[in-house]
């Protein structure tokens, strides 16, 4: 049995074999579209619904707010995540591959690395700020 599966069997309102018709199709919504709802610690809720032809795999807290969203559309899967904080820590590599990576802070940024730190791009490198721009290094080289 699937993760989903399980989850599904452990949410109510309808009998576990219905939900698992339903699951030969996506996710299981109840008959009157209501999303089905598993109550979990903290009070926070998960949901498995479908929306305008999308599945959704969603954690709500208690007020209401999705702090996790899974949607799974024609394209594939979209993850959504609200948060206090978020922390990752790999033992080994982390990596992104993607169209476009865009980061925007509300205040400081910082890149920091133990090692050696490399910015390569195939175009042009723009530096931009309205104040002034410093470079600190035992040896700059240009050019």
């Amino acid at each position: 049995m699937s993760a989903l599966e399980n989850i599904a069997a452990a949410l109510p309102n309808e009998p576990a074999d219905s939900l698992q018709d339903d699951l030969q199709d996506g996710l299981p919504t109840n008959r009157n579209q209501r999303p089905q709802e598993l109550v979990l610690q903290h009070g926070r809720h998960l949901a498995l619904v479908s929306n305008q032809g999308d599945d959704l795999v969603e954690i709500r807290a208690p007020g209401g707010m999705v702090e996790l969203r899974i949607r799974f559309t024609a394209e594939g899967p979209v993850l959504q995540m609200e948060s206090l904080r978020l922390s990752m820590k790999a033992a080994q590599d982390v990596d992104i591959a993607c169209a476009n990576f865009s980061v925007h802070s509300r205040q400081a940024m910082t890149l920091q690395a133990d090692g050696a730190l490399r910015i390569q791009g195939e175009a042009d490198l723009h530096v931009d700020a309205q104040g002034e721009v410093h470079v600190k290094g035992s040896t700059i080289h240009l050019n």
